[in-house]
């Protein structure tokens, strides 16, 4: 059962992965994430790094909101 659960987090992963890889346009409703008072973004001359810590808490929150226990 929790294989089940392990693989489709990784396919989620990497569809995510490729989208940033190709930098596909989120759609409206998802924008935000990056942008939240608490994500940090690291601007180079040639590059730039994100680490979106406060949307990642967001995300799993709403996750764990919507899933339901198995306890």
């Amino acid at each position: 059962m929790i294989i089940n659960w392990l693989i489709r987090g990784a396919v989620l992963a990497i569809v995510m992965a490729l989208l940033l890889h190709f930098e596909v346009e989120l759609p409206s409703f998802l924008s935000w994430i990056g942008y939240v008072p608490g994500d940090s973004l690291l601007i180079d001359a040639r590059r730039g790094i994100s680490f979106p810590l406060a949307s990642a808490a967001i995300v799993s929150t709403l996750i764990t909101l919507i899933l339901p226990s198995r306890r």
